[in-house]
């Protein structure tokens, strides 16, 4: 019946009916939030890919890097140097985390990160990540999906 209404509503296109709509919504999202954190998750998940695809944002970014442990080490100014020091035509968010990634679990193989060659092996190896052809487009969001979350 709930299917009924719905799309009613939309139909409709009443703002008024939108807003009471949302608010049921709302309602209904913290119920299941206090309930079952994974099924919340899941639909968080499922709205922020219609609302914006399979895309991370750079709030999303900003969360995943700063919960990282060990500690990421680039702010997004600081990729975003990177990026334009060496001529890259990669997207900045995406770039910003695997860079952070990579330093977090890899520190000890790629090094510090403080000099050239070292900043340079950080560099090949997200662009590496990121261009992996055995994984499709959306490598970083699904990864985010399904391993950090």
């Amino acid at each position: 019946m709930h299917e009924e209404y719905l799309e009613t509503i939309i139909k409709k296109g009443n703002n008024e009916d939108m807003v009471e709509l949302a608010k049921v919504f709302d309602k209904a999202m913290d119920y299941i939030k206090e309930s079952d954190t994974e099924k919340y998750e899941k639909l968080e998940m499922k709205m922020h890919e219609i609302v914006y695809g399979k895309v991370i944002t750079e709030d999303m970014a900003k969360e995943w890097v700063s919960s990282m442990r060990p500690m990421a080490k680039w702010t997004m100014e600081d990729t975003n140097a990177v990026l334009k020091q060496y001529g890259l035509n990669i997207d900045p968010i995406q770039f910003y985390v695997v860079m952070n990634m990579l330093y977090s679990d890899m520190k000890n193989v790629l090094g510090s990160g403080d000099d050239e060659e070292s900043l340079e092996k950080y560099v090949e190896a997200t662009k590496d990540w990121l261009n992996d052809d055995d994984v499709g487009k959306d490598k970083l969001y699904d990864y985010y999906k399904y391993v950090i979350k």
